[in-house]
């Protein structure tokens, strides 16, 4: 519980725990990891009214009491104006975190992580000092398959060629060896994500103004389960959505599928993966 009644950065609140290299403090949308000198994460400050996780690896049990509140530092706090614009989802009670590098990510991208192909969390780079890491909460409770896609100027660039599996208040990645999300080579004129989805894919192509799409859904016996066509009316990126039906109307079982996308006669496929409700 965080017993004080005004705002405290992580430092001046875990003043007086004795922590360990890589212990974590959590809530439910940030956190911050110990370097063995200081906290660093997009977790700053903690607030009344939150509720938070520590994570301790230390061994044998310790004790430790909030600093106080009283006199000068006490309106100092109080004045703080505490800003948060992080992704929050109050679906699910628990999350994981992942210290992490995108590799072929730049300035001012996010990174949007998926689970069983549904939004589960946002993060931007934070600037540690010696470099810049990314520190994802991603919220859930049951186990499944967690895929990255890379937002840039509001649009999607790429889809990541790796991914991990979600397990409920798990730690991944440390400062020192953070977990690396691979774009490299991934930013194409197409991108499609989340994969695995469950109920929708996002078909994201970049055209110019006049270009022809066409796009045709495969099964893994080669049969074609969807399509459609447009034109492109400006320069920029079209979405196209599957929502996992057949063009019967029929309800796609869950399995490996390969989207062909071709654009003035040039064709890219990709392969995505549709699971189970």
């Amino acid at each position: 519980g965080y017993l004080p009644s005004v705002n405290m950065t992580v430092k001046e609140a875990l003043a007086g725990y004795e922590a360990s290299v890589n212990d974590v403090v959590k809530s439910q949308s940030q956190f911050a990891m110990y370097s063995g000198k200081t906290w660093i994460g997009n977790l700053t400050y903690m607030e009344p009214g939150k509720g938070y996780m520590l994570l301790r690896n230390g061994d044998g049990d310790v004790q430790f009491h909030y600093p106080s509140t009283d006199g000068a530092l006490s309106n100092v706090m109080k004045s703080r104006a505490v800003k948060s614009d992080a992704y929050l989802n109050t679906a699910y009670a628990d999350n994981m975190t992942i210290v992490a590098t995108a590799k072929g990510a730049e300035s001012g991208d996010r990174i949007l992580a998926y689970v069983n192909g549904e939004l589960r969390g946002v993060a931007e780079s934070v600037e540690t000092g010696d470099g810049s890491l990314l520190f994802v909460n991603i919220a859930g409770e049951e186990d499944g398959i967690v895929t990255f896609a890379l937002e840039r100027d509001g649009e999607i660039a790429a889809s990541s060629s790796n991914n991990i599996g979600f397990a409920a208040n798990e730690v991944e990645g440390t400062l020192d060896a953070p977990f690396v999300i691979d774009f490299g080579g991934q930013q194409r004129a197409v991108a499609v994500y989340p994969t695995p989805f469950v109920t929708e894919l996002n078909i994201d192509v970049r055209t110019e103004a006049g270009d022809k799409v066409d796009i045709r859904v495969f099964n893994s016996a080669g049969q074609a389960v969807h399509a459609q066509q447009a034109t492109a009316d400006v320069t920029g990126t079209m979405r196209f959505t599957w929502d996992g039906t057949s063009t019967a109307g029929n309800v796609c079982a869950a399995g490996i599928y390969l989207v062909q996308v071709t654009v003035d006669g040039e064709t890219e496929t990709l392969k995505v993966e549709k699971a189970n409700n």
